[in-house]
């Protein structure tokens, strides 16, 4: 009895934890996209990029970003309701 109540207890969390995740993924997603987008790549918030100069210049570094910003669309939670 005691072992299902705590298999229970530990699926009622990560029941929430998931819950909880979407809830902010969408709510980062509607209000600050550029932030939804740094923390699906892994990135910590805020954390700088730094680009090599000589390896790519400004206008490929601009088009690189924009590029991967649009790559990474797919990645949001699809079956998440609004």
């Amino acid at each position: 009895m005691l072992r299902q109540n705590i298999k229970a207890s530990g699926i009622k969390i990560k029941k929430n934890d998931k819950r909880c995740k979407q809830f902010k993924q969408n709510s980062l997603f509607r209000t600050k996209r550029k932030l939804f987008y740094e923390t699906l790549d892994g990135k910590k918030p805020g954390e700088a990029v730094l680009l090599d100069p000589q390896k790519q210049p400004l206008s490929g570094a601009r088009s690189g970003l924009r590029k991967s910003v649009t790559r990474c669309g797919d990645k949001h939670n699809r079956g998440a309701r609004r």
